[in-house]
């Protein structure tokens, strides 16, 4: 392990090898799945999956807001004299 981090090309090129290979591995396993289980063709409908996507985004935007929204509000209840303690 090296005192010094690596240069930015290469962990720009590693993540895009990285990028790659995980992009791969879920097509690889979707197309799998499909000729394993034709019936889970017709789940493919663009529609479908944008709508999915959209909604697990909205999804995580609204879990993230609801836990920042309570922990500031716990911290701001609190004394200043219990904050440093």
């Amino acid at each position: 392990m090296s005192l010094y981090p690596a240069p930015i090309a290469s962990s720009h090129l590693e993540r895009l090898v990285e990028w790659r290979a995980g992009s791969g591995a879920v097509s690889g396993f979707s197309r799998w799945l499909g000729m394993q289980l034709p019936a889970i063709r017709q789940l493919w409908h663009p529609v479908a999956l944008g709508s999915l996507f959209a909604g697990l985004v909205v999804l995580g935007i609204g879990i993230n807001w609801l836990s920042t929204y309570f922990v500031v509000r716990k911290y701001l209840k609190l004394r200043e004299e219990d904050l440093y303690e």
